[in-house]
């Protein structure tokens, strides 16, 4: 018999940050919470005794393997807790005849039916997804869009918030030296409701709180705020830290230039997020922003509203994947693919994945609890050994990084991005619903057969542009007349129902508008994808 099931208030912590899985009941005086207080009390406990050296001791000593049962354990943990504790789950796993004390071992866990928006989170109230099912105990809600343009709200607890900002300290202190060196950070998502921003915010607000040297400044999406602040202030700072997506991060820079910042007077580092690149739009930043350093001056990471921060680069999963990102027979030995995907680490404790066919599934806690949850994001996970297996010409690149002790026994995650169709433009969702409403209202929709496909790609400045291109319907012509009155409904359809795409426009006005290609009716490109269409097809 596992421990937790004897003791099912036994509330398990984590061994990097010692923080508890899941938060006490409701214990209410009147209408303050005296369990939450005293949650609060123990979470700024640990915030403030954590310490970076010794966590960093422990992922260099530890042993990926027992990273990885310790994962184990804990999703197991989690599986238990939320049976009991969220009433949703308890009531998922019912109608799915899945008895929680059968499952006691990580083979049982395996077995448990996948969750995700369609089958769960969308199908109970908002509170019964909650622990407890009490959303009033959520310091936060942050908001994603979906697929139809239709939110979904995602409560943010305390013990999340402080996992995040814990990763947050690690992983900055020891790339970015933020404990070092007097930091100006500019937090460049977008603020508001979406979780970026904010949870950015938070956690740097956190260092500076412990005295770390660094200032937060919270611009968003406007490179005219942030490039307001960098001539005023950047100078007063060892180095400035811009924080935001990849394509807006590189829009500051080129404005920079334009109206005469000079970039390599300025120490700049990189914390970028919401989706991938590729190594040579790295190494152009890189040299654009002041000769930087690709390799010590970037870190990308794998978030997302459900659950924050799942991974993030490190020294390794940059050197490697700078090794690999020209040679397509090594990309394929390591990732079944022509493409390259991001390569991060994870902590297998706070995110436990597995990947069922080509697809990531993690378990994680929060304000409402993941167990197996479908992301809907294609990739995989490696060890160490499993690329050095595939690649023993890459034990060099680890051995050199060991011994610059920059190496962490932790376990690797590529992503692809999205598999359920969705195009990701200056980090906003773009789903095919959204361009099919536009393309199928009254005037319109007798000119399109309904076949879309969607993609980003760089143009010859190195932005990133949103092209759609549509097959015409049968006896319609492609001329510039309809390309232009299509573009425009896009566009506005666009505007009306997509959040994350208005904020994007708020950023980078005329660059968000999609660039629209007209098709004969039965052009090969339509015709290649099989008995079920694709809407979308994915760059290098």
């Amino acid at each position: 018999m596992i421990p937790w099931l004897r003791r099912p208030n036994n509330n398990h912590r984590d061994s990097l940050f010692n923080l508890p899985l899941y938060p006490p009941a409701p214990k209410k005086n009147g209408g303050v919470d005296l369990a939450s207080q005293q949650l609060t009390a123990d979470v700024n406990q640990i915030l403030t005794s954590f310490s970076v050296v010794k966590a960093r001791r422990q992922l260099s000593e530890t042993s990926e393997e027992e990273w990885k049962k310790r994962g184990e354990t804990r999703a197991l943990a989690l599986f238990h807790a939320a049976a009991e504790y969220v009433p949703a789950y308890k009531d998922f796993l019912q109608k799915n005849q899945i008895k929680p004390d059968k499952i006691k071992t990580i083979a049982d866990f395996k077995q448990i039916p996948l969750v995700d928006k369609e089958n769960y989170l969308r199908v109970y109230p908002l509170d019964q997804l909650c622990w407890h099912g009490n959303i009033s105990s959520s310091q936060m809600i942050s908001v994603s869009s979906g697929s139809s343009g239709q939110p979904f709200f995602w409560p943010r607890g305390q013990i999340l918030d402080a996992e995040t900002a814990l990763e947050h300290e690690l992983f900055l202190t020891s790339f970015f030296e933020l404990d070092q060196k007097s930091t100006l950070f500019i937090v460049c998502f977008a603020m508001g409701m979406y979780v970026a921003g904010p949870v950015t915010m938070n956690s740097v607000l956190h260092m500076s709180e412990k005295g770390y040297p660094v200032t937060v400044v919270t611009p968003g999406y406007s490179p005219d705020d942030v490039l307001r602040i960098i001539p005023n202030i950047a100078s007063q700072y060892d180095q400035v830290v811009l924080a935001g997506y990849p394509p807006y991060i590189k829009e500051i820079i080129d404005q920079g230039a334009d109206r005469g910042i000079n970039w390599p007077d300025i120490n700049l580092k990189f914390l970028l997020a919401g989706e991938g690149f590729n190594e040579s739009w790295r190494t152009y930043v890189a040299k654009l922003s002041g000769d930087r350093s690709p390799v010590h001056d970037f870190m990308n990471l794998y978030g997302s509203a459900d659950a924050a921060v799942l991974a993030h680069e490190t020294t390794a999963s940059i050197v490697i994947r700078r090794r690999i990102s020209e040679d397509l027979e090594t990309r394929r030995k390591i990732f079944n693919d022509e493409r390259l995907p991001s390569l991060l680490q994870y902590h297998p404790e706070h995110k436990y994945f597995e990947t069922v066919g080509e697809e990531i599934i993690f378990t994680a806690t929060g304000g409402v609890p993941l167990v197996r949850y479908n992301i809907h994001d294609r990739g995989g996970i490696l060890s160490r050994s499993d690329i050095e297996e595939k690649i023993p010409e890459l034990k060099e690149s680890f051995a050199e990084i060991a011994k610059n002790h920059q190496l962490w026994n932790l376990p690797f995650v590529y992503v692809f991005g999205k598999s359920d169709q969705t195009a990701i433009v200056y980090g906003a969702n773009v789903y095919p619903e959204n361009i099919k409403k536009a393309l199928e209202e009254e005037g319109l929709c007798r000119y399109c057969s309904g076949k879309i496909i969607m993609y980003t790609e760089l143009d010859k400045n190195n932005d990133q542009r949103l092209h759609i291109e549509v097959e015409c319907s049968n006896g319609t012509n492609p001329s510039k007349q309809m390309t232009e009155k299509m573009k425009r409904r896009v566009f506005e359809t666009l505007m009306e129902v997509n959040s994350e795409y208005r904020v994007v426009n708020q950023g980078i006005g005329d660059r968000s508008v999609p660039i629209i290609s007209l098709y004969p009716h039965g052009d090969a490109r339509f015709q290649s994808y099989g008995a079920k269409h694709k809407w979308t097809k994915k760059s290098d």
